[in-house]
C-alpha cells in the first residue's frame, strides 16, 4: 500500500489513552524524560477503521437549541470564522456589469437564496448607479442569469441601493431608490422610493410601486412581530427643499414609514414639499454656511430580542469622515424635528467605516458588519451594547472591499456578502458562510477512544477553524467525572504527511498553566506542560486507525480525527470550565497556508481563548 501520504483518500484517528495522566508533571525549570517520537508509519501496518467512518462538516454540528440571549453576557469571547469551502466569487462577467455593489443577500423559504445589486457600466470615479438587478441560487454555486428590476437605458431614471425582505405572508418585498438623470439637485419630485413584489421569491415581479416622493438613498426593510413593516432611508429631501442643495455635504438624518398591510400603502405617504417623513435618528455633525448639519445616513433596522430597536447608521462629518453611529430605542413611533438630535440613547463614533449591517444571533451576538478596508465585524452583546474589536473573516480571500450585508443562516452562521475590488476598478461579488465560535458545553459522556465519532452523536457543540484554506477542523467537548475528552474532526483534500498539523491548546483557568498537544497524520509529535515560560514534556500512548475510500461514508471528506480522552484530576481541570485555543497548519503541495486560529485569542492569554463549560467533577 505504501506510504500514508500516497493515498488517494485517508481518515487516520489518534487516541491518546489517558493522556497526559501519568503522575505530578515536573516542576517549573525541570524537564521530564520525553517519550520516543513515533516513527512514520507505513500504511499497512495501521488496524482497519470501523465500517462507514464519517468525518462531520462545521454545517452537520451545533444542532442543539440555544436558549435566546443564552450567551449574553459573554460576547468577549466570540467571534466569526470564515468557511473558506462555502466561498463564491461572482466576477464581473457573471453579473453583466463592469461594477456591482451595494449587496443585500436574503435566504428564500424554500432554501435558496436571493441577491439583489446596484449595477454600472462606467468604472470609477465616474460612477453613477443605474440598474437594480437580482440572481439566485439553490446552493450558493450556481446562480441564475441577473434579473434586472429597474433599468435606467429607455428611462429618464437612474437607480440605486435596493433592499428586500421576505414578509410573513411569503411575499418577497424589494425596494431601491430612484433619482432623474439630469437636475436631479432642484427636482425633488422625481426623486422617490419604488417597491415590487414578489410571490414566486424573486423569479418573477410586480409592476413598480411608488411609496415615497422626495431625494433620498439607501432604503432597508424590517417587519415586526405584529406584521408592521418599517422601511428606513436617508433622509435628504427636506433639508435641500429648505435650504437647498449643497455639493459639500447634504445634511441628512434617517426617516421612516410604516405600512400595516403587507407594504400596500404607507404612512406617512409623502407625494410633495416639505417631503418629511419620520425621522427617528440623527446627530449634529457641525455648521457649514451658517447652517447647522446633520447626519446619520445608511440607515439599518433590527430587533432585539429584548424588544428595542437598533438603528446603525454611517456618520459622515463635515470633513468626509465616516464613522458608525448607532441608536437605541423602545419604538419607533416618533419624529424628531429638522435639526433635533435623537435619539437619546447612542454611540456615537463607535468605529471608523462606511455602510453598517446589523444581525443577531438566538444566543445573544449581535453582529455589526461595516466597510473599511475591508469586510469588518465587530460583536456586541444581547443588548446590542458592548462591542468588541472589529475582526476582519474575509482577510484571506478579501482585502479591498466597501459594500456588504448578511442574512442570518442558522443558529450559529451568518451568509456574508461583499465587495471585492480589482486593480482595474471592476468589482467581483464573494459570498460565504460565517461561523459563530462562542462559550461551548462539554457534553456529559465516557468517550472511548475508538476512532469512530458516533458516540458523539448528541453531543454537536464545536467550534471551527477554517478561514485560511481548504483545511478546516471542527473540536467538541465531553466530560464525565473523572475525564475530559476531546475530538477533532479535520477535513484536509490534500493530506501532507510533513506539513499538516494542529496545536491543541488547554488550560484549566485563567491564568493557566496550560497544555499543548501537537498531532498530524500518524504522529502524535508531542504533549508539554507550559508554565512560566518553559516546556516540560508529558507522557502520552498512541494509536491510529486508517479509513480507505472503500469503508468511508462518504469518500469525498477526507481528513483525520483526533480523539483525546484527558484524566481531569492530574491536569487540573476540577472547576467548571476550561479555556480552549487551536492553531491548523496546513500545505497544499508546495503552497503553505498562514497559520488558522481563532481572531479573537491571544496565545499568552488563556483569559482569551475559548471557554468550554464542563460538568462538575462529583
Amino acid at each position: 500500500m505504501g506510504k500514508i501520504k500516497f493515498l488517494p483518500f485517508l481518515l487516520l484517528a489518534f487516541l491518546l489513552l489517558s493522556a497526559l495522566s501519568c503522575g505530578t508533571p515536573a516542576p517549573s525549570g525541570e524537564t521530564a524524560a520525553p517519550e520516543t517520537a513515533a516513527p512514520e508509519t507505513d500504511a499497512e501496518t495501521l488496524p482497519p477503521a470501523p465500517e462507514g467512518a464519517l468525518l462531520h462538516t462545521i454545517a452537520e454540528l451545533n444542532t442543539g437549541a440555544d436558549a435566546i440571549d443564552g450567551h449574553a453576557g459573554e460576547q468577549a469571547n466570540s467571534s466569526l470564522e470564515l468557511d473558506r469551502r462555502s466561498v463564491a466569487v461572482l466576477t464581473a462577467q457573471d453579473l453583466k456589469t463592469t461594477l456591482s455593489y451595494y449587496y443585500r443577500i436574503k435566504k428564500r423559504p424554500d432554501g435558496g437564496y436571493i441577491l439583489f445589486y446596484s449595477a454600472c457600466a462606467a468604472r470609477r470615479p465616474n460612477v453613477k448607479a443605474l440598474d437594480i438587478c437580482c440572481i439566485l441560487s439553490d446552493d450558493l454555486i450556481t446562480w441564475s442569469e441577473p434579473i434586472t428590476l429597474a433599468k435606467s437605458a429607455g428611462s429618464s431614471r437612474n437607480y440605486a441601493t435596493a433592499d428586500a425582505l421576505f414578509l410573513q405572508n411569503g411575499d418577497l418585498l424589494a425596494v431601491y431608490s430612484y433619482r432623474p438623470k439630469e437636475g436631479y439637485e432642484t427636482d425633488l419630485c422625481s426623486s422617490g422610493l419604488e417597491i415590487r413584489r414578489s410571490a414566486d421569491g424573486g423569479r418573477t415581479w410586480s409592476e413598480p410601486q411608488r411609496i415615497y416622493t422626495g431625494m433620498n438613498w439607501e432604503p432597508n426593510l424590517l417587519q415586526d412581530d405584529d406584521g408592521t413593516v418599517y422601511c428606513a432611508f436617508t433622509h435628504t429631501a427636506p433639508y435641500v427643499h429648505y435650504y437647498g442643495y449643497n455639493k459639500t455635504i447634504r445634511s441628512s438624518g434617517s426617516a421612516i414609514i410604516r405600512s400595516t398591510d403587507n407594504g400596500v400603502t404607507w404612512t406617512p405617504d409623502v407625494t410633495g414639499p416639505p417631503f418629511e417623513a419620520r425621522r427617528v435618528i440623527q446627530d449634529y455633525v457641525g455648521d457649514l454656511d451658517g447652517l447647522k448639519i446633520m447626519n446619520d445616513q445608511m440607515p439599518v433596522l433590527l430587533k432585539l430580542h429584548n424588544g428595542r430597536y437598533m438603528i446603525a447608521c454611517e456618520r459622515q462629518e463635515i470633513n468626509g469622515n465616516c464613522y458608525i453611529d448607532i441608536g437605541y430605542t423602545d419604538t419607533l413611533d416618533y419624529s424628531l424635528g429638522l435639526t433635533e438630535v435623537g435619539p437619546a440613547d447612542r454611540l456615537t463614533r463607535i468605529f471608523r467605516g462606511i455602510g453598517p449591517y446589523l444581525a443577531q444571533f438566538p444566543s445573544g451576538e449581535t453582529v455589526l458588519t461595516y466597510g473599511r478596508g475591508g469586510f469588518n465585524a465587530a460583536i456586541a452583546g444581547a443588548d446590542g451594547k458592548g462591542f468588541g474589536s472589529a475582526q476582519k473573516p474575509f482577510a484571506s480571500v478579501v482585502s479591498t472591499s466597501r459594500s456588504q450585508a448578511t442574512e442570518l443562516l442558522t443558529s450559529h452562521s451568518l451568509l456574508a456578502a461583499c465587495e471585492k475590488i480589482r486593480d482595474n476598478q471592476q468589482t467581483d461579488l464573494v459570498c460565504g458562510v460565517l461561523y459563530l465560535n462562542h462559550r461551548i458545553d462539554a457534553g456529559r459522556m465516557t468517550a472511548t477512544p475508538d476512532g469512530s465519532a458516533a458516540e458523539w452523536a448528541e453531543n454537536t457543540d464545536a467550534l471551527f477553524l477554517g478561514s485560511e484554506s481548504q483545511a478546516q477542523a471542527s473540536f467538541r467537548f465531553g466530560c464525565d467525572a473523572d475525564t475530559v475528552s476531546i475530538l477533532v474532526e479535520r477535513l484536509d483534500d490534500t493530506l501532507d504527511w510533513k506539513g499538516d498539523c494542529e496545536e491543541l491548546f488547554l488550560a484549566p483557568s485563567e491564568k493557566g498553566p496550560c497544555y499543548r498537544v501537537t498531532a498530524d497524520a500518524g504522529v502524535v509529535r508531542s504533549a508539554v506542560r507550559l508554565e512560566n515560560g518553559s516546556e516540560t514534556p508529558v507522557t502520552l500512548t498512541g494509536a491510529s486507525l486508517l479509513v480507505t475510500e472503500e469503508n468511508a461514508a462518504d469518500p469525498s471528506r477526507r481528513g483525520w480525527i483526533t480523539e483525546l480522552v484527558l484524566d481531569r484530576g492530574a491536569l487540573g481541570f476540577t472547576g467548571d470550565v476550561l479555556y480552549f485555543n487551536a492553531i491548523l497548519y496546513n500545505t497544499d503541495g508546495k503552497e503553505v497556508s498562514a497559520p488558522d486560529t481563532f481572531s479573537d485569542c491571544r496565545a499568552a492569554d488563556p483569559a482569551t481563548w475559548k471557554p468550554v463549560r464542563l460538568a462538575p467533577a462529583n
